[in-house]
């Protein structure tokens, strides 16, 4: 029993003006057969779960091709077709094979078509034939189109938010793929959609309403009644036409799919009005980090310019204000900015500067600032993430250089990741519980990991191309009836199929 394994992930926002080009993959990881497979077998990802689960079920793995490009703008459409004449040229060459397991972001944008993982999942299966079972493993801020659904049998969504399960995600595709190929009845699957986004920072799984509907669908798995359930909330600074929150269940009869995708779809519905996030100024923020003697950190968290949302991660705007206050706040800054980093490494560790940091790349939302330090420390960027969520993972945030501001210590690195992760700043000698301030430019991620740190956490109105306040995003693609922009009504919500 053969089945093959690919993967291609970027989450795209679309205000973000820099296209995602081969070389941001290339840092992340490009894999191709056997290096695939040496690369992501047992890791925490979702191909490894992928592999994990078809080996222990007597399957054979065809490792295709793994292309990994984090978030920002949308893909250069050359990078797309890049990663299908790869995956379909050693597709081709191992058919027959019975299965097909992808793993996806799904919600990616390339700079000629809006549904990029529609067209990738399309064209795998035009190649790998009907009688394949496809199943694919998606983050829970995926936009699962009609063609999507339409080009494969299941779709699994992450079940956490900060993200801790990509590993679990994937065992749970490749666990109903191979159900599917068992030889008794397969798993029947249906989606449906809820016309809605909701800022990524107004909500956790960890507690409160979306937490409880979570929970609810779980109970629905371990009563026997679903075999395997989605909430997808759609990543919000997606601007596509085909767009929406969606649910996803899988049932071993498809009346009982359809039932409980429509009673999580009015779950979701009902919850709608809590999906908020009151908001700190980046000042008040500040005021409360100076006061703070604790020994403990205040998170000061910058989610409009996370790059976890595909922002460009280059928003000096916190830098600014401290300046612009004189403040002795001790605090702990990162920053995208590849251009300040040549202009950093022509300088000697030691050494007195002058450079302007930010804004090169964040769409007039922002303006640089020049900022006089000295160079403490250059780093070649590579770090593995300490977790919970993505324990062991590799990271490259390429050329990195910390500078010493007065009070402030700042990051500035070529290709921000994983920001949410305090081996972030460790990595490269930062120690976050040193500090009275701590940026992090991220939505929820970083909760699971800074929460138990922290003295305080504080939500921030900051700019970026990931606002917190949808109303501020100039959305051209979104369809006019859409929460939070219209208020829907339940009947909005369409038979599942």
């Amino acid at each position: 029993m053969k089945i093959a394994i690919c993967e291609f992930r970027e989450e795209t926002n679309s205000f973000n003006p820099v296209p995602r080009s081969m070389a941001d993959f290339q840092r992340c990881g490009v894999y191709g057969g056997t290096d695939m497979y040496r690369a992501l077998r047992d890791k925490p990802c979702a191909v490894g779960g992928m592999i994990r689960v078809t080996e222990e079920g007597g399957g054979t793995v065809v490792p295709l091709y793994s292309m990994n490009g984090n978030s920002g703008g949308a893909v250069d459409h050359g990078v797309l077709l890049h990663f299908l004449e790869e995956t379909i040229s050693r597709l081709r060459a191992e058919l027959p094979v019975e299965g097909l397991l992808v793993s996806l972001h799904g919600a990616t944008q390339t700079t000629q078509v809006e549904d990029a993982c529609g067209l990738l999942l399309q064209q795998l299966r035009a190649v790998a034939g009907e009688e394949t079972v496809i199943a694919v493993s998606c983050d829970l801020h995926a936009n699962v189109t009609a063609l999507m659904q339409k080009s494969v049998n299941y779709i699994c969504g992450y079940h956490t938010y900060p993200h801790e399960d990509f590993f679990e995600t994937g065992c749970r595709a490749a666990r109903l793929l191979l159900s599917a190929l068992s030889g008794g009845p397969a798993p029947r699957s249906v989606r449906t959609t809820v016309p809605m986004i909701v800022p990524a920072s107004s909500y956790t799984t960890l507690r409160g309403p979306f937490g409880a509907l979570m929970r609810y669908g779980e109970s629905l798995v371990e009563a026997g009644e679903l075999l395997d359930f989605s909430v997808f909330q759609m990543q919000p600074w997606l601007d596509v036409a085909d767009a929406g929150s969606a649910i996803v269940t899988v049932a071993r009869d498809k009346l009982t799919a359809k039932r409980r995708a429509v009673d999580l779809a009015e779950r979701l519905f009902h919850i709608r009005s809590t999906f908020r996030a009151e908001l700190y100024s980046i000042d008040e923020v500040i005021s409360r980090a100076e006061r703070n003697h604790s020994g403990k950190p205040i998170i000061l968290v910058d989610a409009a310019d996370s790059s976890n949302a595909g922002a460009c991660g280059d928003s000096p705007a916190v830098i600014a204000r401290i300046l612009a206050r004189g403040s002795h706040v001790k605090a702990a800054i990162s920053l995208n900015d590849a251009q300040a980093v040549d202009a950093i490494y022509r300088a000697r560790e030691g050494e007195a500067i002058s450079v302007m940091l930010g804004g090169a790349r964040g769409g007039g939302f922002y303006q640089p600032v020049r900022v006089e330090a000295r160079v403490r420390s250059f780093h070649d960027g590579h770090f593995v993430q300490e977790g919970p969520a993505g324990r062991g993972l590799h990271n490259n945030i390429g050329r990195t250089a910390v500078l010493n501001a007065g009070s402030m210590d700042i990051l500035v690195c070529e290709g921000m990741s994983a920001p949410g992760d305090p081996q972030l700043y460790r990595q490269f000698g930062i120690e976050p519980k040193e500090y009275q301030l701590v940026a992090v430019k991220a939505c929820t991620s970083f909760r699971a990991a800074y929460e138990p740190m922290a003295l305080e956490i504080c939500e921030t109105d900051t700019p970026g191309t990931a606002p917190i306040h949808l109303d501020r995003v100039h959305y051209k693609r979104l369809p006019h009836y859409f929460y939070p922009f219209t208020d829907i009504s339940e009947y909005s919500i369409p038979l599942p199929v």
